[in-house]
């Protein structure tokens, strides 16, 4: 499966009413996989990958967000730079795993940080 079309429209309160969508698709990339070795498969690697490159859904839902385009390559470049260290075991701060439905979280945790 490969996600290329990600449609962005926000409510009135700026909220994109799509996003929520977009990173349900991304963890659905994830295969629930449960363990880095199996995250990076090429099964389940490349989908994701191919996901943030040119034409991919969160290549595109990057580039909606209205950044200069410097910024814009700068944030593909350290999504796709960061996709390598993902572990659905890690631990977020309050204690709980990542878990096999959280590429999502951490994509866009990446972008909003890249």
């Amino acid at each position: 499966m490969i996600i290329t079309k990600v449609s962005i429209e926000e409510d009135t309160a700026g909220f994109s009413k799509t996003r929520g969508k977009l990173v349900d698709d991304i963890n659905d990339l994830q295969q629930g996989a449960t363990t880095k070795a199996e995250f990076q498969k090429p099964s389940v690697f490349n989908k994701v990958f191919e996901a943030i490159q040119s034409g991919g859904a969160i290549n595109n839902y990057i580039r909606s967000l209205g950044m200069s385009p410097e910024k814009t390559q700068e944030t593909i470049d350290a999504v796709t730079d960061r996709l390598i260290n993902f572990d659905p075991t890690a631990k977020r701060k309050d204690g709980t795993t990542i878990g096999p439905r959280g590429l999502g979280e951490f994509i866009m945790a990446n972008v909003g940080f890249g």
